[in-house]
């Protein structure tokens, strides 16, 4: 085998995200086949009016409405105030494997990112994972042993290719490059029953291994509010070098898209 291949390596993972910025998201009381009413009040009349600047909605009679706030709350009060619901998405920029596999015997390297969605929506929000490439680990660095763009860490491959591996096991002469989520809003897929994934209610610490794809998979769902203190999902990051292959030197990383929406 040779040693020089099996040297320290140092990988990097710069992560893009990208947060649904504050948007208009509204719920409805009642609907058809062709419309949503959104909101109704019991009053004494309204109406709308135009002219060739302005629009004007108007309501009559409506009790308790206005403006009012406190430390940590506003309320917008009245059927034409309509309050606008926000999401924002704060996540770990960037992170490093380590230790970073070497020496005769492989290696594995871990670490992790959290995404924290924040969000007043009654519905609460869903949130997405996915790799700008395929395999997801590759060379990123000129002039090393490895290739920029081209030499790689395979992907990790479960059992069965739509359910993550309650363990994380690789074949010999190979490497892998997965992921697991840990949180209180992970969906099903990433959920465990002690022995298997995709059934059950656990979320057990680093259980459920599973491949990036470059298209988006959802690794929570949460049907409730965040504010203020917000939902966090943990993604758990692990490389492996097995014990009898190699893997050239060099700088590899990931690019990653976390991405959070309205439920």
């Amino acid at each position: 085998m040779n040693n020089r291949k099996k040297n320290a390596f140092l990988i990097f993972f710069i992560f893009a995200t990208m947060a649904a910025t504050a948007f208009s998201v509204f719920a409805y009381i009642s609907s058809s086949t062709n419309y949503r009413l959104e909101a109704d009040s019991i009053n004494l009349g309204g109406t709308r009016g135009t002219s060739s600047s302005f629009i004007i909605e108007d309501t009559l009679g409506e009790v308790g409405t206005g403006n009012s706030s406190s430390t940590n709350y506003s309320i917008l009060a009245g059927y034409q105030q309509m309050a606008n619901i926000y999401i924002s998405l704060s996540v770990t920029t960037s992170a490093a494997l380590w230790p970073p596999p070497h020496g005769y015997n492989g290696g594995i390297s871990t670490t992790s990112i959290d995404a924290t969605v924040y969000t007043d929506d009654p519905a609460g929000y869903v949130l997405f994972i996915k790799s700008s490439s395929s395999p997801a680990l590759v060379c990123s660095a000129s002039g090393s042993e490895c290739v920029a763009g081209t030499t790689s860490f395979s992907d990790y491959t479960p059992t069965v290719s739509t359910t993550p591996d309650y363990d994380w096991s690789i074949p010999a002469s190979s490497t892998a490059f997965g992921y697991s989520v840990q949180g209180t809003s992970i969906v099903t897929k990433f959920k465990d029953n002690g022995s298997a994934c995709a059934t059950g209610t656990n979320d057990t610490a680093d259980k459920c291994w599973y491949d990036f794809n470059t298209t988006d998979e959802q690794i929570a769902n949460s049907s409730n509010p965040t504010h203020p203190n917000g939902g966090t999902t943990t993604v758990k990051l692990k490389s492996e070098i097995s014990a009898s292959t190699s893997q050239p030197l060099g700088s590899y990383s990931a690019i990653l898209t976390i991405t959070a929406a309205a439920n």
